[in-house]
């Protein structure tokens, strides 16, 4: 990891690199968060989808599997989100 992260959010991001670096993934992975990040901007639909917890967690999990496979999400950014 290229610097220390602290707190829930930086164990998420420090084990996201150290998985997309041993798939050789890098540049793929962040290509793909910049595409979830833009899809969330564009479609507040999709974006209420993703953070709505009132939905089961199981349905979401199956959604984001099939959307992001889908789109041809590699596996590291599938299993992150």
């Amino acid at each position: 990891v290229p610097f220390a992260l602290f707190g829930g959010s930086g164990n998420y991001a420090s084990a996201l690199f150290i998985a997309a670096s041993k798939a050789n993934a890098l540049d793929k992975v962040e290509a793909e968060l910049l595409d979830v990040v833009a899809a969330s901007k564009k479609s507040p639909i999709f974006s209420q989808f993703i953070k709505d917890l009132s939905v089961p967690g199981k349905t979401r999990q199956k959604a984001v599997e099939v959307i992001f496979s889908e789109a041809g999400f590699s596996n590291v950014t599938k299993n992150f989100l």
